[in-house]
């Protein structure tokens, strides 16, 4: 089986999933952030990670928190 026949439902349940966690719990996380074991998102609402972004094994996450990389050439 090719793993493109497979990619393709899973891209499309991400993608639904994704567009329902963002609108019910207000967390906008990328297909692409890497995540450690262990991770907590408590106090859902106003979350968002890049995808350049990296989270590491047991840490907590609460509401109003944007996980980003700083722009190169900004100060």
């Amino acid at each position: 089986m090719s793993p493109t026949i497979v990619r393709m439902p899973l891209t499309a349940i991400y993608r639904l999933s994704s567009i329902f966690v963002r609108n019910v719990y207000g967390i906008e996380l990328k297909l692409e952030t890497p995540i450690g074991r262990r991770v907590r998102f408590t106090h859902q609402h106003g979350v968002t990670v890049a995808k350049n972004a990296a989270i590491g094994d047991d840490c907590t996450i609460r509401q109003m928190v944007t996980i980003g990389q700083h722009a190169q050439g900004e100060d």
